[in-house]
């Protein structure tokens, strides 16, 4: 689940929108395993543990 917030200003306050959506996480991190981005982000996406070294 992806998630993001729009914050709307007002001269008064500060109103947040907290926006969540689905999206294919595995297909995500495959593409980032074919592409020239670092392996290191798809196995983040999977919540696997990383090693620094």
């Amino acid at each position: 689940m992806a998630s993001y917030v729009i914050l709307t200003l007002d001269e008064e306050k500060i109103t947040p929108e907290i926006i969540q959506l689905d999206y294919p996480l595995e297909k995500v991190a495959q593409e980032i395993e074919k592409s020239e981005i670092p392996n290191y982000y798809a196995s983040f996406l999977r919540n696997e543990k990383l090693s620094v070294f």
